[in-house]
């Protein structure tokens, strides 16, 4: 492989690159495989540390566990985690994040390893009126001050978290303004769970009652139709450049999908309530994400043996002696 100007200007035989690009000097690497480093198109690096204090339960039940982790959270505690979990996508060989999370701090995190992605902040709340006027240009500034942080290798959008955590008068205010809205790119989570839409219709069903209990209203977006559609019907799905999971969606929504500037990372199963998107459509219809990316390096690793893990008081459960979490949380 030949790199010119810290990109890649050939590929191919030693001899053929050597003739080719005379100028470049030579650089061994010995017995490796040298490959694109991966994109993890859909992460949550602040909560890196989370990984293993949650089981897998159906997601109404899993929400809630993670919302009482979240506000035990201290304010150092995001930036830790997603130094974390940037470093724990170097070693799985990941250089390209999509990296949502409440405060923006994986910006400050890729910028220090040196890893490519864009970063969406997260922006909860149901307002109307005035009242969403003013969310809109507090997340404004939110990003403004993280844009002046980030590396040149990092971008920064925005993410209006999920229907449920969301109403649309506040969604609809932030795709119509100029520094929330298009260019600028948008990440949510859509059609992760069923219970999402009796949460979105009428405020029934589990994930409702889930939110009744802690004293929360979720989103409404009454209407026919799964979650996708109902985005589709504001005129706004277009804003949304990474639309998570999407597992419970039917094939007009696909459609819908695929005619869309979204892309959708297709989820993994972490929850009993969660399935992997179905490939009939996966596949068709072109639901996919790019982003350019860096050669890596991968070297055979060496037999690994953790010990227990060091947590803030409070907070986290330290890892049993041997077992190593190997990804970020919920990727």
């Amino acid at each position: 492989m030949a790199i010119v100007a810290g990109r890649i200007g050939g590929v191919g035989p030693a001899a053929e690159l050597r003739a080719a690009f005379p100028e470049l000097a030579e650089t061994d690497l010995g017995n490796v495989v040298l490959m694109p480093g991966l994109v993890d198109a859909h992460c949550h690096l602040e909560w890196s540390l989370a990984g293993g204090l949650i089981s897998p339960k159906p997601f109404a039940d899993w929400l809630a566990e993670m919302l009482d982790l979240a506000r035990r959270y201290r304010p150092g505690d995001h930036l830790i985690a997603a130094r974390y979990g940037a470093l724990l996508a170097i070693d799985a060989g990941t250089t390209t994040l999509a990296d949502s999370g409440p405060t923006g701090a994986g910006a400050d995190a890729l910028t220090e390893m040196g890893l490519r992605g864009i970063v969406f902040p997260e922006i909860f709340g149901r307002e109307v009126g005035d009242a969403a006027l003013a969310s809109a240009e507090r997340l404004a500034v939110r990003v403004a001050a993280i844009e002046a942080r980030a590396g040149e290798r990092v971008r920064v959008g925005i993410s209006p978290h999920a229907l449920y955590s969301v109403g649309p008068e506040l969604w609809a205010m932030l795709a119509a303004r100029a520094d929330t809205g298009s260019p600028r790119p948008w990440a949510t989570h859509l059609a992760e769970s069923p219970p999402e839409l009796a949460a979105i219709d009428d405020a029934t069903g589990p994930l409702a009652a889930r939110f009744a209990a802690l004293g929360i209203v979720p989103g409404r977006w009454p209407g026919r139709g799964g979650a996708v559609s109902r985005v589709a019907r504001t005129g706004t799905l277009d804003a949304v450049t990474v639309a998570a999971h999407c597992v419970h969606i039917d094939a007009a929504e696909a459609d819908l999908l695929a005619a869309s500037r979204s892309r959708s990372p297709i989820a993994r199963s972490r929850m009993s309530a969660s399935r992997v998107a179905p490939h009939r459509w996966a596949s068709s219809s072109g639901p996919v994400f790019v982003s350019r990316s860096e050669p890596i390096v991968r070297r055979a690793p060496a037999p690994t043996t953790c010990a227990p893990r060091r947590a803030p008081a409070g907070m986290f459960t330290p890892q049993p002696a041997g077992r190593c979490p190997r990804r970020p949380w919920f990727r």
